[in-house]
């Protein structure tokens, strides 16, 4: 899975074979990812942005002994 705010780059990653894209502009993909996990959040996230904003989703993205690369 991955979020995104560059509609583009989310078209790129679903032809990569990316099945689940989210527009982080539409809505919250915090509340995406956990949704969309069966442990409440994601075993790795890869936070790339570098802003205080996606580094706070990153980590509430985590699940419970997650791991987050930044």
């Amino acid at each position: 899975m991955i979020t995104d705010i560059i509609q583009e780059k989310l078209d790129l990653a679903s032809e990569l074979g990316f099945h689940n894209t989210f527009n982080s502009n539409t809505g919250n993909p915090v509340t995406w990812v956990q949704d969309h996990t069966e442990r409440g959040g994601s075993d790795v996230v890869i936070e790339a942005a570098g802003v205080p904003t996606t580094f706070k989703q990153s980590i509430l993205m985590a699940r419970k002994n997650g791991r987050i690369t930044i």
